[in-house]
């Protein structure tokens, strides 16, 4: 296993439940899909799964985190992440602190 999602659920403040009671594993090698419709929470659920934003409810395990990645759904990466996100996400998933891991991505952009 490298990922587990446990009872995983969202809401944004002010705003009615987005997805509740997600539970699923992924393990090496294998290859799973989220799909649902415009606004159902999957690009919420990526960035839970990534470390960017901390789920409401439940716990995401990531083990051997380098093994982890997703195809987003336009070519230009996530929307309001900067291209230093971008380059800063796989230090993040290694466990590498933030501080870190922009210096070694402001150097890589260089």
């Amino acid at each position: 296993m490298i990922l587990q999602l446990r009872g995983v659920g969202h809401a944004f403040p002010g705003q009615p439940e987005l997805f509740s009671q997600v539970s699923f594993e992924a393990t090496s090698g294998e290859m799973v899909a989220l799909t649902g419709p415009s606004g159902s929470g999957k690009s919420t659920l990526l960035a839970m799964i990534a470390g960017w934003l901390v789920p409401r409810d439940g716990e995401i395990t990531r083990l051997d985190s380098n093994k982890l990645a997703w195809v987003p759904q336009n070519p230009y990466g996530v929307s309001r992440r900067a291209a230093l996100d971008h380059v800063v996400l796989p230090f993040l998933t290694r466990g590498i602190p933030r501080g870190a891991a922009e210096s070694t991505a402001i150097q890589l952009l260089e």
